[in-house]
Formats: C-alpha cells, sequence, structure tokens
C-alpha cells in the first residue's frame, strides 16, 4: 500500500486541486507563500479564542513556508507541521465545545467536516514525509484557510445573536 496521502479522500482532494502534485512545487515559492500568509480581519468570527487559534495557524504556515525551500530543513519541516497537525485537531475540539454552548445549529456537519480536515492534514503530513514538503503546505494551508474563511464564518451569526441577547 501506497503513502497515506494516496488513499481515500486526501488522494481525490490531491487530484482535484493538483493535476500533477510533482509539477505543484514552484521553485523558491517560499517567499511568496510568506506573503500570503497574513491575518486579516475579515477571518474573524467573534469568540476571542478561536480568532486567536485561527491567526496561530496563520504563523504556523508563515513558520513552514520560511524554511521550505531549504534542501535541508527536513527535520524542521516535520517538527513544525506536526505541531500544526496537532494544534489543528486540538483546535477542532476547543471549537466544537465553544460553538455547542452557543447553539450553533450547524454542529454535526460542522464536526463531520473536522474529521475529514484532519484526515488530510494527516494526509499532507505523509506528503511532506515523502519529500514533498512544498506541496503539502500548500495542500494543508489552502485546506485550513478555506475552512477558516467558509466554513468557520457561519459562527458569526450564532455568536452575534448570543450577544446581542446578553
Amino acid at each position: 500500500m501506497g503513502p497515506a496521502y494516496k488513499s481515500g479522500a486526501g488522494e481525490a482532494w490531491i487530484e482535484r486541486h493538483c493535476a500533477d502534485p510533482s509539477s505543484a512545487t514552484p521553485p523558491h515559492a517560499g517567499g511568496s507563500l510568506l506573503r500570503s500568509y497574513q491575518w486579516q480581519d475579515r477571518f474573524l468570527v467573534g469568540h476571542p479564542e478561536i480568532d486567536a487559534d485561527h491567526r496561530r495557524f496563520f504563523d504556523h504556515f508563515r513558520d513552514m513556508a520560511s524554511c521550505v525551500d531549504d534542501p535541508g530543513a527536513g527535520a524542521a519541516l516535520d517538527m513544525l507541521f506536526t505541531d500544526c497537525v496537532a494544534d489543528l485537531i486540538r483546535h477542532h475540539a476547543t471549537e466544537e465545545h465553544i460553538v455547542a454552548r452557543h447553539g450553533f445549529a450547524g454542529l454535526a456537519e460542522h464536526k463531520s467536516r473536522h474529521r475529514t480536515l484532519a484526515y488530510q492534514a494527516k494526509a499532507a503530513l505523509a506528503m511532506g514525509r515523502d519529500g514533498e514538503w512544498m506541496t503539502a503546505l500548500m495542500l494543508l494551508s489552502t485546506l485550513v484557510l478555506e475552512h477558516v474563511a467558509m466554513e468557520d464564518a457561519n459562527f458569526r451569526t450564532c455568536f452575534a445573536r448570543v450577544a446581542a441577547a446578553g
């Protein structure tokens, strides 16, 4: 059996977003990635703990992008990537607990999306460990940032409603 990212949902995502994953790694792309991982207030969802976690993902991605072009940085990237994936899984549990307390109606669906995202994050880590760190970083950062911008944005209404109620 091949690497974890070459099976199941991870493979489908890669095929959809990277026609040829081996060609998806532009030379010296880490510098341009650094510029793309800048926090913007449009990502705020209205809860300080969740917003702080989301900001931390930008930090994780900038840290990884700062050394992704270095051929000798495999061990550092493995550590940074592993920490990011662990932080993501911890964040999911925290976020689910917070939104449950606030009565978020879409919690069951959101938990399902978290399970998928955790699987994909682990697949991206496996891809990096196979020497495809740039592609793994692009995959993980895209997945997480799309989730924050599109899925977690749904919390704004929930948090605003709770704040208005007092």
